[in-house]
């Protein structure tokens, strides 16, 4: 029984969506129309430990995000994963802090009562 070859995954790069991981660096690709610069820089904030961030290319075109390692052997793919959930984490604050806040209950309709007269035309009955 013959065993398969392994593939050098060195040479060949791994695309996940945007994420491309290469041998010690990955890139993220964002279209600042989605994520605008704020948001990236909030997003690449809690991985600074972990990892060195260089942000790049047009903001009025392409983001390009480079994050490469500090110490030691880092999963470059799930890293880049937890900083897209991160972005879209972000994103979404973002956009709460400069929406107004939309009501989720509907205004009360109170139904006027047999009670009420403010055109004052209502006598009260009496017994004959």
């Amino acid at each position: 029984m013959k065993t398969p070859k392994k593939e050098s995954r060195a040479k060949t790069p791994a695309m996940d969506g945007n994420l491309e991981v290469r041998e010690g660096y990955a890139l993220l690709a964002l279209s600042p129309s989605v994520f605008p610069l704020p948001v990236v820089y909030a997003a690449c904030r809690p991985f600074a430990e972990k990892a060195y961030f260089l942000i790049d290319g047009d903001p009025a075109e392409e983001i390009v995000v480079e994050f490469r390692s500090k110490a030691g052997k880092l999963d470059l793919l799930a890293l880049g994963r937890d900083l897209g959930n991160t972005l879209v984490k972000e994103l979404e604050r973002f956009h709460q802090e400069r929406l107004p806040a939309i009501p989720f209950e509907k205004p009360v309709h109170k139904e006027p009562s047999y009670l009420e007269d403010p055109l004052h035309i209502m006598k009260p009955w009496s017994e004959k």
